[in-house]
């Protein structure tokens, strides 16, 4: 049997609530007074445990603040886990950069793009972030705004994309470098 695309194993994630580092960090040297009203962390993953196999499709549901976001952020090393662990394709959570490598990931949030650049120049900018090389880069670029119907409005400045033309370059971006694993949030 072939290694699953994800596995976790008892992963969690807790969150200190706003103001409890500075009181954590003061408590710690010394200087702070005891808190008798100090919050709990806030527990946005806990204990969880689950394998996807390659080829399925997966879909986490939950009302706002299940921690769907987080466990995908998790999976993607972009933030670490309180306990637990977890791997993609064999690949551990530790090794970002090897879990970089392998996934793509596109979510809503369009902060990541550069507003005055056109959809295809950012396409070029995050190709050469991936090391795609020229004539590669541009064949995919033109193939991937092909797939997502960009093409006619590849050459305009990204902020005057509609929303929906915003995601769809953020698929695009997810899929450059020919990720085994796509995270769609």
């Amino acid at each position: 049997m072939s290694e699953p695309a994800i596995r976790t194993e008892h992963l969690s994630k807790e969150y200190l609530p706003q103001g409890s580092l500075r009181q954590s960090l003061r408590n710690a040297f010394g200087r702070g007074q005891p808190d008798d009203h100090a919050e709990e962390p806030i527990l946005a993953v806990r204990d969880l445990s689950f394998t996807v196999r390659a080829g399925e499709l997966y879909g986490l549901l939950g009302p706002n603040g299940a921690g769907k976001t987080t466990l995908i952020r998790l999976l993607c090393t972009m933030i670490v886990p309180t306990s637990g662990e977890g791997s993609i394709f064999g690949v551990d959570l530790a090794d970002s950069n090897q879990i970089r490598r392998i996934i793509g990931m596109a979510t809503g949030e369009e902060r990541s793009f550069y507003w005055r650049l056109s959809g295809r120049h950012n396409l070029e900018f995050f190709a050469a972030l991936y090391g795609l090389k020229q004539p590669h880069a541009q064949q995919r670029i033109n193939e991937l705004l092909e797939q997502v119907d960009l093409t006619s409005h590849a050459d305009r400045p990204f902020r005057t994309y509609s929303s929906g033309q915003k995601q769809r370059l953020g698929i695009a971006r997810a899929l450059l470098h020919h990720p085994r694993l796509l995270f769609l949030d």
